[in-house]
């Protein structure tokens, strides 16, 4: 996977407030956490050659559902899309 991708989903998390605590590029990794909500970046590169990001998020609020999109709008931006 492209630098500038692995570098947007992790910019993405920091712009949301997320901190990163675990990330293994070689893996398409990134996992965060903000008050109490887990998150989790896959970062996968398809046989297209095209990149595919899933955030996925678990925690104790109902805010999860919300930050997902947040933090999917912020990668977008960065990407410039």
């Amino acid at each position: 996977m492209a630098l500038y991708t692995w570098s947007a989903v992790i910019g993405a998390f920091a712009d949301q407030g997320i901190k990163v605590t675990s990330k293994n590029r070689g893996a398409g990794i990134v996992q965060g956490n903000r008050k109490g909500i887990n998150l989790f970046a896959d970062v996968r590169t398809q046989a297209d050659g095209k990149v595919r990001i899933d955030f996925k998020s678990c925690g104790t609020t109902d805010r999860g559902p919300d930050l997902i999109q947040r933090i999917s709008q912020a990668y977008e931006r960065r990407m410039g899309r």
